[in-house]
């Protein structure tokens, strides 16, 4: 958010960021961590040296398995 880029998670300005992390934290011998959103931003994060993945974050998580939920229930309970 402090780049500008509220919400915006595919921008070169942000690889830019993790790949000097990557850099930085290499020389050092210290392994690199990243938050992603989707498998998409985690495949490109590992492609550039990130070792270990957050995908998502809880409340992310915790919504769309309630998206499902209810999904599953209006369709199924629908019919009856």
């Amino acid at each position: 958010m402090t780049l500008g880029l509220d919400g915006v998670t595919d921008h070169p300005t942000i690889w830019k960021g993790l790949d000097d992390t990557v850099r930085l934290c290499k020389a050092k011998g210290l392994p690199v961590a990243n938050l992603c959103w989707d498998i998409q931003s985690a495949a490109e994060s590992i492609k550039r040296g990130a070792l270990m993945i957050a995908l998502s974050v809880d409340m992310v998580i915790f919504r769309q398995g309630l998206q499902s939920l209810t999904g599953r229930v209006e369709k199924e309970l629908r019919t009856l």
